[in-house]
């Protein structure tokens, strides 16, 4: 309970961001639903992130502890650098060609 106004803001944003996603989809928006839900994913993940701190097994073993080697970690660091940008890329270029596609009334079964 002493930690609740630490995790709060999580689901507050989580409940807003949402709010704006549904208005967004019935507006038929294309870009605002896209960064919107990315935007809740990562939410998710931030929330996850709060009410686990510091523990990657509650109660069990802190992030300290099963923290790799810094030697491993700078080729991991690395290996995210180059793929990272280009997984963005990809997914930006991929709904920059699909946007527009799929209408209402194109239904077909």
């Amino acid at each position: 309970m002493s930690n609740i106004f630490y995790l709060l803001p999580a689901p507050v944003m989580a409940v807003v961001v949402s709010y704006f996603l549904y208005k967004a989809v019935v507006e038929n928006g294309e870009l605002s639903p896209f960064l919107l839900t990315i935007l809740l994913f990562c939410l998710g993940f931030f929330g996850f992130g709060v009410s686990l701190w510091p523990w990657a097994v509650p109660r069990k073993i802190t992030i300290w502890e099963a923290a790799a080697s810094p030697e491993s970690m700078s080729f991991m660091l690395i290996g995210v650098a180059l793929i990272l940008p280009v997984v963005l890329v990809y997914t930006g270029c991929s709904y920059y060609i699909f946007r527009g596609k799929a209408q209402e009334n194109d239904v077909h079964y």
